[in-house]
């Protein structure tokens, strides 16, 4: 309904009336009930001395008065009264919110006569329904001239990556009946970002001259991720207009006293076609990975002098206008000498202005072990910024942190120990022992094999850790092969995260989970940058690692799954279905790809 995409804050009622409380036997009259500004399932009341000959019906209606916009739905039943005498219709009721709205009962007086004759009941048929009106192609022409939806861009000419606002707006200068919800277009080959239209009202404007009553049905924030002439299939629309049964030809919409009937029209935006120019080659940087906008980098250290065994954090930030969702932070390097902790990630993005816009950001904690002065080497970050037309590289320099103090002994594996720690622990407690054995007077445990062994073991717990340390530096510098290592354990992580929008039946976060987690998944897992995923990039890639058609294909199926469920409607099967298929997708792909 109508109700769907309009707003207010007026009050919210429910009614009964009729259109005559004393009727004759035979005749047919209507009773309705009539729920303003609200939503919900009525609870009509039971019909009896009546013969039903048509309903429920249900219709809708929007007006626009004094500047606030109102909406109501009606219910109706059309009757013919088969006896003489005084009757009740009782009570409906719905439930809106935390409070029962209750209509009054009726009652309707029957006469003994004959039926009245068929009657034109404000331009609706004898069914009770609305009127099959003969409707000329000059009227028609005349509605669709004073009532359509127009789609309007910020940009009709972008680059690839740059973010422009689409925004479809309805004008109209008739009056307006039923109004149904308006069916989304797609958009294939776009990001988009959806701006969340809170209170929408309609407005008046002034187009050339002439007066309408307007309003934004969607505005939505794209990102065109390739080149070429795209085409945004159209928006539709089904409404019932009013027009008066004897219209006067200069303006069939007017006339207060005219009786009117109601005539169904389909409006549709028509096609709409954005060109996208290429990124251009000349001066791309080299680490430049598909980052369009205009954007700030800074990295800081909270502190650049410190003790071993005392905590820094570094931070990377991000900021700017774009599609910070896929953008990518700048990847740090560390020193050997430091222990690193997994970041803990930030990020703030909204719609303000219709703009993508915020920040997102890394804190790595580290600490160090040995003294000294190091230098975290410097970092940058490139983007296209179509407003200048050129490429920039942000440089941020060398951090340096020094360390004092002693030098901190490595931990023991799965404690929180250091091995000094541990030694202090065993001199601190002895044992009661209940059995004791004696050796002979002028025995030397020197030279023994437990000696020998006792000495040798610091030895080998330092060549232990020695080869440990370097493979880890080893994994800290190829970021593609961690990245492939820890796939299927992100991949887990963000499903855990999926499921619990999906107890909570948050259907749209949900199915962006999984829609995020799986390209994710295989960026990393096939060591494809973001700006280069695309369904034949990965069709490819899986094909080389002898990946079966089968598994490929349940793969796009479940991408093409949750990128449609986005913008249609899903049900709690539906979303059930996806999770448990995207968990074993997962575990599948990891058997696969070895």
């Amino acid at each position: 309904m109508c109700g769907a995409f309009f707003t207010h804050a007026q009050a919210q009622t429910f009614k009964s009336f009729v259109n005559k409380k004393e009727v004759s036997t035979g005749e047919r009259f209507r009773v309705s009930f009539k729920l303003d500004n609200a939503q919900g399932r009525p609870k009509l009341p039971a019909i009896s001395n009546f013969q039903v000959v048509s309903g429920p019906n249900q219709s809708s209606s929007m007006q626009f008065i004094n500047g606030n916009m109102s909406q109501s739905i009606t219910y109706s039943y059309d009757l013919v009264a088969s006896k003489t005498g005084t009757f009740t219709i009782g009570s409906a009721s719905v439930k809106v919110g935390d409070k029962t709205l209750t209509t009054d009962p009726i009652k309707i007086k029957v006469v003994k006569g004959k039926a009245a004759p068929a009657q034109a009941n404000n331009g609706r048929n004898a069914q009770g329904g609305k009127a099959k009106a003969s409707v000329s192609q000059d009227l028609m022409k005349k509605i669709r001239d004073n009532l359509y939806i127009r789609p309007l861009a910020s940009k009709r000419t972008v680059y690839q990556g740059e973010q422009f606002t689409l925004t479809y707006k309805l004008f109209s200068r008739v009056t307006l009946g039923s109004v149904e919800p308006p069916e989304l277009p797609s958009f294939n080959g776009f990001w988009t970002q959806d701006i969340d239209l809170k209170q929408t009202q309609m407005r008046q404007e002034v187009i050339d001259g002439v007066a309408y009553q307007t309003a934004i049905l969607k505005q939505t924030i794209l990102f065109p991720q390739k080149s070429g002439k795209l085409t945004i299939d159209p928006m539709t629309m089904k409404a019932q207009v009013r027009v008066a049964t004897r219209p006067d030809p200069r303006d069939p919409f007017g006339g207060f006293f005219n009786r009117y009937q109601e005539v169904p029209v389909e409006l549709t935006s028509g096609k709409f076609t954005i060109t996208v120019k290429p990124l251009p080659e000349s001066g791309k940087p080299e680490d430049f990975a598909g980052a369009v906008g205009d954007y700030a980098l800074d990295v800081s250290a909270d502190k650049n002098k410190t003790n071993t065994g005392d905590p820094v954090t570094v931070s990377v930030k991000l900021s700017g206008t774009g599609n910070l969702e896929i953008a990518e932070l700048p990847q740090l390097t560390f020193p050997p000498d430091f222990d690193i902790f997994d970041p803990e990630l930030k990020e703030r993005i909204s719609q303000g202005g219709g703009k993508v816009s915020g920040y997102k950001q890394a804190d790595y904690l580290l600490i160090p072990r040995n003294p000294g002065t190091y230098k975290l080497p410097a970092t940058s970050f490139s983007f296209f910024n179509p407003k200048t037309k050129r490429y920039k590289t942000l440089n941020q320099p060398a951090i340096e942190i020094v360390a004092e103090g002693e030098a901190q002994q490595e931990r023991v594996t799965g404690t929180n120990l250091r091995k000094e720690e541990v030694e202090l622990l065993n001199k601190d407690i002895r044992f009661i022992k209940t059995e004791t054995s004696l050796t002979e007077k002028g025995y030397s445990f020197l030279g023994t094999a437990p000696f020998w062994g006792l000495l040798g073991s610091p030895i080998a717990a330092f060549a232990f850790l020695l080869v440990w340390k370097r493979r880890q530096d080893q994994e800290a510098q190829d970021v593609v092969g961690t990245k492939q290592k820890r796939a299927t354990k992100v991949a887990k992580k963000r499903l855990t995260t999926a499921k619990q929008h999906l107890d909570s039946g948050d259907r749209q976060t949900f199915f962006k989970e999984i829609n995020d987690t799986t390209w994710r998944y295989l960026s990393d897992k096939l060591a494809i940058g973001q700006s280069a995923l695309s369904r034949d990039n990965v069709r490819e890639k899986l094909a080389e690692k002898s990946v079966n058609e089968t598994l490929i294909q349940r793969l796009l199926g479940l991408i093409e799954t949750a990128e449609m469920a986005l913008f249609a409607p899903a049900t709690e099967g539906d979303m059930q279905q996806a999770y448990q298929e995207a968990v074993s997708l997962i575990s599948d792909l990891e058997e696969a790809i070895k």
